[in-house]
């Protein structure tokens, strides 16, 4: 789930991560993804820039991110942005767009410092992936188009570790 917060001032970052099973299948894969934040959301805009490696196992399917983030209140951001741009044609991720606006409870200090918050929350709509279900979907009965809202919210139960809910 896309969020209203985003990457800033020369801060680079990257994940990886493991689906077992893949939906719709019985093998596993993962993806991994990396980006650069540049400019100041607190006093112009950030923008983010973000690669993603669709498929771990055969290390290929690369797509492209961005996103533009504004910090709009104490706590509060929105982000307006893309995924899975310019994606290899055997991609099974459709290219989306997206608004996000996301909030950190400021009555609610993090044990995890310089963080705000033990609670955050996003919400958003977009297209592509947040408005198109998959071929699998539909061939199991399932309406063709989906909610285009998602959401998240994440609560800190332990000092640097969440509890995350998305949908």
């Amino acid at each position: 789930v896309p969020t209203g917060w985003g990457a800033y001032g020369g801060m680079a970052f990257y994940g990886v991560s493991l689906t077992t099973p893949q939906v719709y299948s019985n093998a596993s894969d993962g993806n991994a993804g990396a980006g650069i934040g540049i400019g100041n959301p607190y006093t112009n805009v950030g923008l983010e820039l973000s690669v993603a490696m669709m498929d771990l196992s055969q290390q290929d399917n690369f797509s492209f991110g961005f996103k533009v983030h504004r910090n709009i209140a104490d706590g509060t951001s929105i982000g307006i942005g893309g995924l899975n741009m310019f994606h290899d044609a055997e991609s099974d991720a459709d290219e989306s767009y997206y608004v996000a606006i996301s909030h950190a409870f400021q009555s609610m200090p993090s044990g995890t410092q310089p963080y705000e918050s033990k609670l955050l929350f996003t919400i958003g709509a977009g297209n592509g992936m947040f408005r198109n279900m998959s071929d699998y979907d539909i061939a199991a009965g399932k309406n063709k188009r989906g909610t285009f809202v998602f959401g998240s919210a994440a609560y800190e139960i332990f000092k640097a570790t969440n509890l995350v809910v998305e949908w």
